[in-house]
């Protein structure tokens, strides 16, 4: 479920139930819209568009993207990005159109879940969107909106190889950090 609570009373003001699975991810607003949220539900990895109308919430519309996720959307423009992983272990990043609630491409990575939020840079007239993968030997993926492609772009050394489950996320300069963990 996805609740609406007042913060001054901690009152529960509504609720959205019957996403289909446990939601273990957090929410986010949609860019340039402050009363739709992103959502995402575990089984089915499936989008939710929640809108607020006062103190009300109600399912505006649902996409399935993977076979299963537990990944925060991020949102940029009228995309949103997400992580999962497909029916054959392989972690996945999707991007769909936020407005028609459409899966645009989704495209494999490494072995092992996407669960991270997908860290999402828009530079040189193309979108890129960062993401890690829970199998050996972790690393971190780049995924090109407009050349529908991903690249491993970092591989640990072999003695720093590992599974890893963090969201990669960048400093003001543009480097990007991701924590690798012990199993």
């Amino acid at each position: 479920a996805v609740s609406l609570i007042d913060g001054a009373t901690g009152a529960l003001l509504s609720r959205v139930k019957g996403l289909g699975g446990a939601v273990r991810a957090g929410v986010i607003s949609i860019p340039g819209d402050d009363a739709a949220f992103l959502v995402v539900s575990r089984d089915n990895g499936t989008l939710h568009k929640v809108v607020r109308t006062g103190d009300s919430l109600s399912l505006k519309a649902s996409v399935a993207f993977a076979a299963e996720s537990t990944s925060t959307p991020a949102a940029t423009g009228d995309m949103a990005f997400v992580c999962g992983v497909d029916a054959q272990g392989y972690g996945t990043v999707s991007a769909i159109d936020v407005a028609s609630m459409k899966v645009v491409s989704t495209a494999r990575g490494g072995y092992g879940k996407a669960q991270g939020s997908p860290l999402v840079s828009t530079t040189g007239g193309k979108t890129y969107a960062y993401f890690t993968c829970n199998g050996q030997p972790g690393g971190v993926y780049s995924y090109c909106l407009e050349d529908d492609a991903v690249t491993q772009i970092y591989v640990p050394d072999q003695a720093h190889q590992q599974y890893c489950t963090s969201t990669v996320v960048a400093d003001a300069q543009g480097r990007s950090f991701s924590t690798l963990a012990a199993v």
